[in-house]
């Protein structure tokens, strides 16, 4: 197991229970059930937008068609969940699935839960990744002071390289302590302002990013990452804005008093 996979794991066991348990003015408390019904689902799905992603972004099937073995162990090991499909397939699961198994009341502070933890998860993930050093998760050469030259992967590059993986942790970092803290925000709406803006994120950083595909001057991720922002609006007017209109648990105390 990779350096990615152990990161990923441990901060998603510590994310489960912190989504069951987590107190906080904004949140309510999720039975060992409900929790299961969110983060599963979203976790496995997540995973084969990965895989899907992996298939256009390296044409494994292509260039490993006989070489099962190591077919194999890319399509299931060297990449993660945080790929463009990836984001694309847990927004979908995320609705259809909580939406179906989750209380109606539950359902906006769900949402609004799992962007949290999610974050607390991808500051790990991307760590890994960055100390894992695969090509593509790389940046394009840069001048700047901390541009990393890979010296701790077997494929060390021959000039400074943007980190950026780093700047993505350092992105789901700020996110993370932003989503604590942030006051007054309407439930459900804290789902929508960290995906979107982090998709936009994502737009702009992968002009300095690897790139595998290209449409024009974008690239194949980017096209991805716009079309998740248009899919997360399309499902706040759709559907949360609806659930915010009948949604009466108060936005800061919704625990029930003991």
């Amino acid at each position: 197991m990779n350096l990615y996979w152990l990161l990923v794991l441990l901060s998603t066991a510590v994310a489960f229970l912190l989504y069951m348990r987590f107190k906080t003015a904004k949140f309510i408390s999720f039975s060992f059930t409900e929790t299961l019904c969110v983060i599963l689902p979203v976790f496995v799905f997540s995973y084969i937008g990965g895989r899907l992603d992996v298939v256009i972004h390296h044409t494994i099937l292509i260039e490993h068609i006989y070489n099962i073995k190591q077919l194999i162990k890319i399509f299931f090991v060297q990449s993660g969940f945080g790929n463009p499909l990836g984001y694309t397939f847990s927004i979908v699961s995320l609705f259809v699935v909580s939406k179906e198994f989750l209380p109606a009341n539950k359902f906006l502070p769900a949402i609004d839960k799992f962007i949290l933890l999610a974050c607390f998860i991808y500051i790990f993930g991307n760590l890994g990744c960055f100390f894992d050093g695969h090509w593509v998760c790389r940046g394009t050469p840069t001048t700047l002071p901390w541009g990393c030259l890979y010296r701790f992967t077997k494929n060390p590059s021959n000039v400074p390289l943007h980190p950026i993986k780093l700047y993505y942790a350092f992105w789901f970092a700020l996110c993370f302590l932003i989503s604590i803290f942030a006051k007054r925000i309407k439930v459900g709406n804290l789902y929508v302002l960290v995906m979107i803006s982090t998709q936009l994120f994502f737009f702009i950083l992968d002009f300095i990013r690897v790139k595998a595909y290209m449409f024009g001057c974008l690239s194949i991720r980017q096209i991805i990452y716009t079309i998740n922002c248009i899919i997360v609006l399309l499902f706040y007017w759709t559907i949360i804005r609806k659930k915010q209109q009948v949604h009466t648990s108060p936005i800061f105390s919704v625990l029930p008093k003991t």
